[in-house]
């Protein structure tokens, strides 16, 4: 009788799973989407504030391009998203 590869597969799935630490909610299109929605938006507001000097906008766009990777709840990354993107725009002169 051969090797029962089921059993491996499924341990190695759950291996590699463990490793990147990775959830199935972290992989639903509404979170890839917000990731790459507000990846985007952050990118660009570095590239604007390394333009102008503007240290505040360059702040926000890096902390919107790494924040997705650490949060897992869809409402998390939504709201935290929209507060950043809004201090985008408070308080600028």
């Amino acid at each position: 009788m051969g090797p029962n590869l089921e059993g491996l597969t499924g341990q190695a799935s759950q291996g590699l799973a463990g490793l990147t630490g990775l959830s199935s909610q972290s992989l639903s299109p509404g979170s890839l989407f917000g990731g790459l929605l507000f990846g985007l938006i952050g990118t660009a507001a570095f590239m604007y504030a390394k333009k102008e000097g503007d240290v505040r906008a360059g702040v926000i766009g890096v902390l919107l391009g790494i924040y997705p990777w650490f949060v897992s709840s869809l409402w998390l990354l939504y709201g935290i998203g929209i507060l950043l993107v809004a201090g985008l725009f408070v308080g600028r002169d």
